[in-house]
């Protein structure tokens, strides 16, 4: 299965003298391959202070690869990809790129079009496409602040104001040796019983070697995964009184030669649901799309057309089982009310 590159993480901590969260980016070593192009370096976000994240309406990112004045060759910009991550939040505009005719710079922005949005952990910032086309070794740094590009990268917060970031200094290496994964990461740590097909959350990996691609395996064959995301198969659930923990054994498999591998333990909590049917996010959200739309009603209504008014079973017996999730009262009963409570609702809006 194909997979995120590299990974290179932002760390946002609380620092003594600063009112407010500072933002830390040390982008670290990076391996890349000699002679590459295309080579993508993802930037990543984690938060240690989630109670403070700040909100964030826009990053001025500006970057260097070398000495930025030659002659020597050095490794280039070929693109900058904001999509994904934090900015998928609402719709952005983005400005600038790699710098023409002095592709060892970026000058580029990205700004929310309404609002802003907290920073998220493990929320993507930013994909930065490079080439080393030409180099077969060396070291080459990887600046974010005090380049020939001009001012440092920085983060605006509410208002347009700077916020306070500390920026340090990164790495790039070419020596065409393939390092292993270092790390596997899941969005969620829990599941609720007798939800087929639920999802768990994102696999994350990072990986010191830019470019690589990742297979993803998990030990429990009743889980998969699919499209980065671990998740139960269509035809199974989990039972809390049974087995109110899951352990995990998730193994990802690079594409370098000879091909390094890291398994790693997640744990899982099995969550109790006494209502199955009955979706816990949002109870008038029968197909949990995410939108309450006359689909959910029909969906209530197609069911008690096909089978009537009727006790639901608890637990579900395959192939039997939500979603949808018929039950919006919370009875363990689907009838004609539940169809009400969503047309209610969708009545109740304005126009």
């Amino acid at each position: 299965m194909r997979h995120r590159p590299a990974t290179r993480r932002l760390h946002l901590e609380q620092l003594e003298t600063r009112a407010v969260p500072a933002l830390v980016i040390d982008p670290g070593t990076i391996g890349l391959l000699p002679d590459t192009a295309g080579q993508v370096i993802e930037l990543r976000v984690i938060s240690t202070q989630p109670q403070q994240d700040p909100l964030v309406t826009g990053l001025n990112l500006l970057a260097q690869l070398g000495d930025g004045r030659g002659p020597l060759a050095e490794p280039v910009f070929t693109g900058v990809d904001f999509d994904g991550g934090i900015w998928d939040a609402f719709p952005v505009t983005e400005t600038g790129g790699v710098v023409p005719g002095a592709a060892q710079f970026v000058q580029a922005g990205v700004a929310f079009s309404q609002g802003g949005q907290a920073v998220a952990a493990d929320g993507l910032l930013v994909r930065l496409t490079v080439s080393t086309v030409g180099l077969l070794d060396g070291t080459f740094p990887l600046l974010l602040s005090s380049s020939e590009a001009g001012e440092d990268s920085h983060f605006v917060g509410s208002g347009g104001a700077s916020l306070p970031i500390e920026l340090h200094a990164g790495q790039i290496t070419l020596d065409g040796v393939n390092r292993p994964p270092t790390a596997i990461r899941v969005s969620g740590s829990s599941i609720e019983e007798y939800l087929a097909g639920e999802v768990v959350g994102n696999v994350t990996v990072d990986d010191p070697d830019a470019g690589d691609t990742h297979e993803l395996s998990v030990s429990d064959e009743r889980f998969e995964i699919v499209a980065g995301r671990l998740k139960l198969k269509d035809d199974q659930f989990l039972r809390h009184a049974e087995e109110p923990q899951v352990t995990l054994r998730i193994t990802a498999r690079d594409s370098g030669t000879p091909a390094g591998t890291l398994a790693v333990d997640v744990l899982l909590e099995v969550v109790a649901n006494p209502f199955p049917w009955q979706n816990s996010l949002d109870r008038l959200d029968v197909n949990r799309d995410g939108v309450i739309a006359p689909i959910d009603v029909l969906l209530v209504v197609n069911e008690l057309n096909s089978r009537g008014s009727r006790s639901l079973l608890v637990p579900p017996q395959w192939p039997l089982v939500p979603p949808p999730f018929v039950d919006v009262s919370g009875d363990n009963i689907v009838a004609p009310g539940d169809a009400l409570w969503i047309i209610n609702f969708l009545n109740s809006r304005p126009a």
